[in-house]
């Protein structure tokens, strides 16, 4: 899985720098979305 075309490895990576990069990746979109904390888990599940 990629966001925002970071390589995300979610057994390498905290659960902080995982949120971090998704916000990151989000702030790159054209379009503003608001993600709640359930966005983040449902992300982190994939």
């Amino acid at each position: 899985m990629s966001a925002g075309g970071h390589k995300v490895d979610a057994g390498m990576m905290t659960h902080e720098e995982a949120i971090k990069i998704i916000q990151d990746a989000i702030e790159k979109l054209p379009t503003k979305k608001v993600v709640t904390q359930q966005d983040i888990q449902d992300f982190l599940d994939d």
